[in-house]
Parts: C-alpha cells; structure tokens; sequence
C-alpha cells in the first residue's frame, strides 16, 4: 500500500512539468522535449487528427542550467501532413546552457 502512495505522490508531482510542455491548436497537439545525452537539445512535434494539411507557428522555451536564464525558440508557418502522429515542427542541438529543462510551448498557432 505504501508503494501507491509514493506512486501517486510522484505523479502529481511529475504531472505540472508535463502538461507546460504540450499545447493543443485547431486539433493539432504541439510538443516541446528536451532531448540529448547531454540535455542540451530539443524536438518540438505537432501531432494532427489526419483528416487534413495545417500549418503552424510554435515556440518552445527552455530554462538553462542556472535556472534562471530562458531561451526561447520559434517556428513559423510549419506544414503537417495530412497523416496521424507526431511530426517534426522544428528543433535544435547542441546548445548552450546544459542541461536544458523546464519546455514550455509559449505559442500554439495552427491554420
């Protein structure tokens, strides 16, 4: 018993900093993850119902290792197949600031 209660307690806590990095726009489901050995990259992805082409703008912004300094990075007019799961919108490597966290999708926009 003890051990869903620990379970429970993680997920909550987990919970906040998953739902920052997703955002939803016109059905199309808009996804920032840190990525990397290094934690010094992210994907951003937008995931559509396939029923038809859209194009997005998105932004994704990440807080650097001193948790104080933020970047944020945009996408503009992005096409989505018309085809289910997730697809590429943009995405960076490499960056300074190791390790990254904390992805926020601070614009969802799609046509």
């Amino acid at each position: 018993m003890k051990i869903g209660y620990v379970v429970g307690f993680a997920l909550l806590i987990a919970t906040p900093a998953l739902a920052a990095s997703t955002k939803t726009d016109n059905g199309v489901t808009i996804e920032c993850v840190v990525t990397g050995s290094d934690k010094d990259g992210f994907d951003l992805t937008g995931e559509t119902d396939g029923k038809s082409e859209k194009h997005c703008t998105a932004s994704c912004q990440l807080t650097q290792n001193d948790g104080k300094k933020t970047k944020e990075y945009e996408y503009s007019n992005r096409p989505l197949g018309k085809r289910t799961g997730k697809q590429a919108l943009g995405g960076e490597a490499g960056l300074p600031g190791k390790p990254l966290k904390n992805p926020d999708v601070t614009k969802a926009s799609c046509k």
